[in-house]
C-alpha cells in the first residue's frame, strides 16, 4: 500500500538538462510519489536542502517549472512524508549519499531508488529506476495500482504476519499519528476485534521506527463493553498505550462515522469490514478491503464527531 523511496538529487539536474521534456517527467514522478509514497532522508537531514539547492542551480526561480516542483516537493513535506529511515554514513572513508543508501536499501526497507547513475543495492527487492525509465517501471506500476485501486482480499489468502508485513507495516511504521475509526469495535469488542487490535499493537511494536509513535487511538461507538476493552487493549504491549475513545451513538449531535478507517500524520485507508479482519481461530485474513481516502477528509469527520465525545474516565 506504502512505499519508500529515496531519491537522488541530481536527477534534478538531469531533468533539467533535458528541458520542458526533462522536467515534465520529473513533475510527473513527483506528483506519482506524492500519491503513495513516503521519501527516505538521511538522520541528519541532508537530502532535502540537497534537493532544494539542485533545484535552485537548475531550475530558474520564478519560472512555471520552478513553482510547479516547488509546490510537489512542499506537498511531501506537508504530509510528513519525509521519514528518516537512512543513518548519515560516516566521513571516513568518505562515501556519496546515494551509494549509502543503497547500502542501507534492505535496512531501510527502500522500494526503489530513483537516481541519476547505476548504484549497487544491499536489498534484492530495492529497483533502482532513472527518471526516463520510472514511468511504466514495475514499481510505478505496482504503486499506481495500489494507489488507485486499493487491495480486496477473500478470506483466508494471508497470515496474519503476511498482511500486515505487506499492507500496514510500512504504512505504520514511521507514523507519528495512528488513530482508527470503527463505531462497533467497542459493542462487538471480543474474538475477532480483540485478535485483530492485539496482532496489529504487538506487530507495530516489534517493527516500530525509533521516532515513530507510541500511542495507538481507537474512536468507537459507546457501549457496556468499552471499560473492559479500555483495561485490556491497555495490556497487549508494554511498549504502545492503546486509548479507546468512546463516542454517544444515539443522541443529536454528530457521532462517528458508518465507514471504518485507518488515519496516520501521512495517510488515511478506508477498511471496508473494520477492525475484525483477522480470524483468531485459523490466524489468517477474513473478507477485507484496503482503499486510499483523502486524510484531510478523514480528519473532518473525526473533528466533526468530537461534539459527541464522552470524557475518559481517569
Amino acid at each position: 500500500m506504502v512505499f519508500y523511496v529515496f531519491i537522488d538529487p541530481a536527477i534534478i539536474r538531469v531533468a533539467a538538462s533535458q528541458g520542458d521534456a526533462g522536467l515534465s517527467c520529473l513533475a510527473s514522478l513527483l506528483r506519482a510519489i506524492g500519491e503513495n509514497c513516503c521519501v527516505a532522508e538521511f538522520d541528519d537531514w541532508r537530502v532535502s536542502p540537497a534537493i532544494k539547492q539542485q533545484l535552485a542551480e537548475n531550475v530558474p526561480d520564478g519560472t512555471e517549472w520552478s513553482k510547479r516542483l516547488k509546490v510537489l516537493l512542499a506537498h511531501l513535506e506537508k504530509q510528513n512524508r519525509i521519514i528518516f529511515a537512512l543513518n548519515a554514513p560516516e566521513p571516513h572513508p568518505p562515501i556519496s549519499d546515494l551509494a549509502s543508501a543503497g547500502q542501507q536499501a534492505a535496512a531501510a526497507e527502500l522500494d526503489a531508488i530513483l537516481t541519476s547513475e547505476p548504484v549497487t543495492v544491499s536489498n534484492h527487492g530495492t529497483q533502482v529506476i532513472g527518471l526516463f525509465e520510472f514511468a511504466g517501471s514495475h514499481f510505478d506500476l505496482s504503486r499506481s495500482q495500489h494507489a488507485t485501486q486499493g487491495v480486496t482480499l477473500a478470506g483466508g489468502e494471508h497470515s496474519t504476519v503476511e498482511f500486515y508485513t505487506r499492507f500496514l507495516r510500512k504504512l505504520l511504521r514511521h507514523a507519528q499519528r495512528i488513530e482508527f475509526l470503527d463505531r462497533l469495535f467497542g459493542d462487538k469488542y471480543g474474538d475477532h476485534f480483540k485478535f485483530t487490535m492485539r496482532t496489529i499493537v504487538r506487530a507495530f511494536a516489534s517493527g516500530r521506527h525509533k521516532t515513530a509513535t507510541r500511542r495507538i487511538t481507537v474512536h468507537t461507538g459507546n457501549s457496556p463493553r468499552v471499560a473492559h476493552c479500555r483495561i485490556e487493549t491497555a495490556t497487549f504491549h508494554a511498549d504502545v498505550d492503546v486509548i479507546v475513545e468512546a463516542y454517544d451513538l444515539v443522541g443529536a449531535n454528530p457521532t462517528l462515522p458508518h465507514e471504518r478507517y485507518l488515519l496516520t500524520d501521512q495517510f488515511a485507508l478506508e477498511i471496508g469490514r473494520g477492525l475484525d479482519l483477522f480470524d483468531k481461530d485459523s490466524n489468517l485474513n477474513r473478507d477485507v478491503s484496503l482503499s486510499f481516502k483523502s486524510r484531510k477528509e478523514v480528519e473532518g469527520l473525526l473533528t466533526r464527531a468530537a461534539a459527541s465525545k464522552l470524557p475518559t474516565p481517569p
